[in-house]
């Protein structure tokens, strides 16, 4: 009897953690939730949460030297100032607000009591007060790495270029660039089939070659060389980078899969969520539960981030994944002193100041210079040249973390809608709900472009290329429990007749297919159906299934289905195998796009299935037989010098934990299964654990090693 009363008080605490270190948190109030809820996350990951204060508010060279200074400076020049992320907080409802506050107050909470992390005194620094900007600003900067997509332009034409240099390319370059920058591929998979899809395309340009060639000639004359440091800026290379070094958020991915009541073998509504945001110690996410009279709900937060981005409740289990629509255009313009040229029309920037302090170095001051074209982000400055990114969210990011936390309260398709409707970043969003069914939409402001200019290339820097407006809300693809009762996305195209514009990314090799494979056999789904959905995606090659026809009749890989498993030899070949193809289709062509990392993300498997089968612009084969130039990468693989059988990719473990490395790494830095039953039920996992030492930073890495999961606590 005591024991039992003693348990009952235990979780009925603010603040409880259950076996494997989650916190449980009891609140009277959802503002006395949410302090609890910034008060355990600070506990188990402090140093995590000041280091992705300092990335997102360019302040990491002032604790760690010059060698930071390039990541700060790049990221103040296309962030926002102190006086902005305030104006973006303010227009918060209110309530929303209070949580901040609240949460921000929990994390001081624990700086008050002064038990730190190590990390502090080893790099002489002092634990400053949190504030609700902090919070914001790693709110914008989460949602800006996963809800944002397009200014590749720069890449683009920086390949033509490359391309107008290939002697045997010469005049056809725009043949081949087309090839590789395709527009819109009818084998690749949709999220919404068409027989579900009932809105009414949007209007997006797909430009003749002879638009194309018109939109070239508007450009200044820049060489491949000018145009490359311009694209590791644009790309944020050096911001990400020291991402992954910190342990904070710096990788984009992630899949989801909802199941309906007419498809599941229980009756049940399910989903399998499984954001993919990178492996490091500690993991960049997080988990709690939050229980108040408003709400119970329970899932992956991020440090800094006031409760659940993807979760459940009794009601409701939703997943997000990045939805890799073209949200942002690279704007090119002539400059002049303290401005740029605009249809023949001087302009003045908008310059704004920051000095960043460097430990053990000088100060450094930087300046942003803002265009009505968003801010500038690159310049050839001998060529008199700017470049400017223009971003369709610009100044609202946080207004879609209001979206997610109506995702808290949501019971129906209606309040499903109306929480979405919110977001200006682009994701996929999924829900299923008690009810039993099922729903999807594609999310965010996407930019209706003028048609006559190509979306592959930068814009000139003029009224007629200006944005038309965005796409409405209503017009976003959706779906609401179809035909085929499963809706799922790997970060696949939307819909069928959406393209991939600035961004040659969906195709037929896209790896989505290995999930539609899965769920495709007739029959009932379980919850096993959707545990060894992950064993599938963390274990399949995605493009197995574009060149399994290529290779019948060839005796190496004959008994090879795809599987990339530890220590395979054919595994291993069937790796090779790629990378020799690639090389003997393109390289007497096009030669290799001044090494193998470029090689590989501009001649994708897309394009080589397709110049194998002759539907290519150019004729990259040259005489040469489809089945002969096969036959020879097959052989180049399994000759290849070195060649062993295969490896595969990690997952790190804590030093000092005594464990390996985990296996197969491509599965969600945090999964979710959740069935929506009389009780909802949910299982998770968050690899390798929620702190960030102790035990629990650890105690979940062998459920991952074994694809297993621990329980959710969803109810109160």
């Amino acid at each position: 009897m005591i024991s039992s009363l003693l348990c009952l008080l235990t979780l009925q605490a603010p603040l409880a953690r259950d076996a494997y270190g989650v916190p449980v948190i009891h609140g009277k109030t959802m503002d006395e939730a949410m302090m609890w809820a910034g008060y355990s996350v600070a506990q188990d990951r402090m140093w995590q949460m000041e280091m992705s204060r300092r990335g997102a508010r360019s302040r990491l060279a002032e604790a760690f030297g010059p060698s930071f200074v390039a990541a700060d400076k790049q990221q103040f020049q296309q962030f926002y100032t102190p006086a902005e992320l305030q104006q973006q907080f303010d227009h918060l409802p209110s309530k929303m607000k209070s949580w901040f506050v609240a949460y921000t107050k929990g994390v001081n909470k624990y700086l008050d009591e002064g038990n730190l992390p190590p990390e502090y005194a080893k790099n002489d620094m002092k634990a400053e007060p949190w504030t609700v900007l902090d919070s914001a600003a790693i709110t914008i900067n989460l949602v800006q790495l996963f809800g944002r997509g397009g200014a590749g332009e720069l890449r683009n034409l920086a390949m033509y270029k490359y391309l107008e240099l290939q002697p045997k390319v010469a005049k056809r370059s725009l043949d081949v660039f087309g090839d590789f920058a395709w527009q819109n591929d009818p084998k690749a998979i949709p999220t919404c089939y068409p027989e579900d899809d009932t809105v009414k395309p949007v209007v997006f340009p797909n430009p003749t070659p002879a638009q194309s060639l018109k939109h070239l000639t508007m450009l200044p004359d820049l060489g491949v060389f000018e145009l490359l440091p311009g694209i590791r800026v644009v790309s944020l290379d050096e911001s990400k980078r020291k991402s992954e070094l910190l342990a904070t958020p710096f990788k984009t991915g992630s899949y989801c899969v909802v199941v309906n009541k007419g498809r599941s073998a229980t009756g049940n509504a399910m989903l399998l969520s499984g954001p993919q945001m990178g492996f490091t110690v500690p993991s960049i996410c997080h988990e709690m539960s939050i229980h108040a009279p408003e709400m119970d709900l329970a899932g992956m937060d991020v440090p800094g981030v006031p409760g659940v981005v993807v979760g459940a409740t009794d009601d409701a289990a939703w997943g997000l994944t990045t939805g890799v629509a073209d949200t942002e255009d690279i704007y090119v313009m002539k400059t002049i002193e303290q401005g740029y040229v605009v249809d023949g029309i001087n302009k003045k920037t908008k310059l704004t100041t920051q000095d960043i302090r460097v430990k053990g170095g000088e100060t450094v001051k930087v300046v942003r210079e803002d265009t009505e074209f968003g801010p500038i982000v690159f310049e050839v400055k001998p060529k008199l040249t700017a470049f400017a990114r223009k971003r369709a969210y610009q100044g609202r990011e946080l207004q879609s973390y209001e979206a997610v936390a109506g995702l808290w309260t949501t019971k129906t398709k209606q309040d499903f809608e109306k929480a979405t409707r919110r977001a200006t970043m682009n994701f996929n969003c999924f829900v299923a709900l008690k009810s039993g069914d099922i729903g999807w939409r594609y999310l965010g402001e996407v930019p209706l472009r003028a048609t006559e200019f190509d979306p592959r290339f930068p814009l000139p820097a003029t009224k007629a290329t200006a944005w038309k407006g965005i796409v409405p809300f209503d017009q976003m693809p959706n779906v609401w429990n179809p035909k085929r009762g499963w809706i799922c996305n790997w970060n696949n195209k939307p819909v069928s007749w959406w393209p991939n514009l600035d961004t040659p990314a969906w195709g037929e090799s896209f790896r989505n297919n290995v999930l539609v494979s899965h769920l495709l056999p007739a029959g009932k789904k379980t919850i096993g159906d959707l545990e060894q959905a992950v064993v599938t995606l963390a274990t399949m090659s995605d493009t197995y299934s574009t060149f399994a026809p290529f290779l019948q009749g060839q005796e190496t890989l004959s008994t090879f289905h795809g599987a990339l498993m530890a220590n395979s030899l054919d595994a291993s070949i069937y790796s090779r195998f790629i990378v020799e193809l690639r090389k003997l289709i393109f390289t007497p062509t096009t030669g290799n796009f001044a090494g193998a990392d470029n090689f590989s993300l501009v001649a994708q498997p897309d394009v080589m299935a397709k110049a194998l089968r002759g539907e290519t612009k150019f004729d990259y084969l040259a005489g040469r037989s489809a089945s002969d130039i096969v036959a020879t990468a097959l052989e180049n693989a399994k000759n290849a010098t070195g060649l062993k059988p295969f490896e595969v990719s990690t997952i790190p473990v804590p030093a000092g934990s005594g464990l390996a490395p985990i296996p197969y790494r491509n599965r969600g830095t945090y999964i979710q299964i959740v069935e929506l039953g009389k009780t909802t039920m949910g299982r998770n996992i968050v690899t390798p654990g929620v702190a960030t030492a102790g035990p629990h930073s650890y105690d979940q890495a062998d459920l991952a090693r074994n694809f297993t999961y621990k329980g959710m606590n969803i109810q109160p």
